[in-house]
């Protein structure tokens, strides 16, 4: 099947905005970034969509009714290590 890589790179001239968001093998919802097993390659799908010109992204940061401050600043810490691997001015 297709990668997302691949997914990607067909999409070439159609992208303008992407959509980040953590995942695992058995779920694609309400997990916190960085503690997916690495199944999602940031940096590698970053590199591709800076490729491809995007240059606009969005998170999906998820309440889970304890401390939603300290989960916020963490997604924006990790997500920013990953486009600083890919956009090294940041």
């Amino acid at each position: 099947g297709e990668t997302p890589a691949t997914d990607l790179l067909n999409g070439e001239g159609h992208i303008v905005a992407c959509h980040l968001k953590e995942t695992n093998e058995k779920h694609e919802r309400r997990i916190p970034f960085g503690s997916g097993n690495n199944h999602t390659a940031y940096a590698k799908h970053i590199q591709i969509l800076k490729q491809l010109g995007c240059r606009l992204f969005v998170a999906e940061f998820w309440d889970d009714g304890k401390d939603y401050e300290q989960i916020c600043k963490h997604a924006a810490e990790y997500l920013r290590q990953q486009f600083k691997m890919v956009f090294k001015e940041i």
